[in-house]
């Protein structure tokens, strides 16, 4: 079935790919007479030329970003967003990239941000990275020599930067288990993606 757009005359098929829902709470089928393109190039003129357009538009963002639900899911979104652009060699250049233009744009910010942190990390993080390095120096058995763990960590070096995609070496058994915990032991140790060590987190499972 097509329906012609009220605006640009064209026909379209009437569905909610061409053409908005005129209001969800009044009627979740009632389509709109103008098509998407039309619609979108009005509210674009719109905002380009009303100042009261654009401070309403700015007004409810900050309103529906201020939603708990919304914060969460903005959350989640960032945090996977920044977790997959790590786990690639480009995607990490272009994060460092990305922070070194903030940082060239924010000067009185980032002097703020220096004054909390310690060599750029929060104090959180640092505890976190702190409580980490302990617990592996305490899950290094005495007679476990560093020559037969240092091999994993350079395999994961070279395969980054002979594949673009970054690899960890994960413990096979974590440290930090939910039920258990293993050593920091050569036959404990896999080289993996880092996007599959961050999926995996605390959990007992060979990639």
């Amino acid at each position: 079935m097509l329906r012609c757009c009220t605006k640009c005359s064209r026909d379209f098929p009437a569905t909610t790919e061409f053409f908005h829902i005129v209001d969800r709470k009044i009627s979740a089928t009632t389509l709109r007479g103008d098509c998407v393109e039309c619609f979108r190039t009005r509210l674009r003129l719109r905002y380009a030329t009303s100042e009261k357009a654009r401070s309403d538009l700015t007004a409810s963002t900050r309103r529906r970003r201020a939603r708990a639900d919304v914060k969460e899911k903005e959350r989640i979104y960032a945090r996977e967003k920044k977790r997959k652009d790590r786990s690639t060699e480009e995607g990490a250049a272009r994060l460092r990239d990305y922070v070194r233009t903030w940082r060239a744009a924010n000067p009185e910010k980032y002097e703020r941000y220096k004054t909390t942190t310690y060599k750029g990390v929060t104090p959180k993080v640092l505890a976190k990275n702190r409580t980490r390095d302990l617990r592996k120096t305490r899950a290094t058995p005495p007679w476990v020599e560093l020559s037969l763990i240092t091999p994993f960590y350079e395999y994961a070096a070279a395969l980054t930067k002979q594949t673009g995609i970054r690899y960890s070496v994960d413990h096979i058994m974590p440290l930090k288990g939910k039920d258990s915990s293993g050593l920091h032991v050569p036959w404990n140790l896999q080289v993996i993606p880092l996007a599959d060590n961050i999926k995996k987190g605390n959990r007992l499972c060979q990639m």
